[in-house]
């Protein structure tokens, strides 16, 4: 197993809810078919978690961390 540090900015990562391995997306896409393939791949059986951070392109350079549940999540109130 490759433990070498992710860097989020560049390569989200799919988070398996039933102790799956970690899994850098490093093609990773946003457009309709590369969710549609990534659904089918990794939340068919085991949901998960898509993990990625995000920089806001301005003058202040702001980061978001995302961690968007798979279809069939359930969650809890805040």
């Amino acid at each position: 197993m490759d433990k070498k540090p992710i860097d989020l900015g560049k390569s989200p990562v799919h988070i398996g809810s039933n102790q799956q391995p970690a899994v850098p997306m490093a093609d990773f896409a946003f457009n309709q078919s590369y969710f549609e393939s990534y659904i089918v791949k990794f939340c068919a059986d085991d949901p998960g978690r898509l993990i990625m951070v995000e920089t806001t392109p301005s003058n202040w350079a702001s980061k978001a961390i995302y961690i968007t549940p798979c279809p069939g999540t359930q969650h809890r109130p805040r």
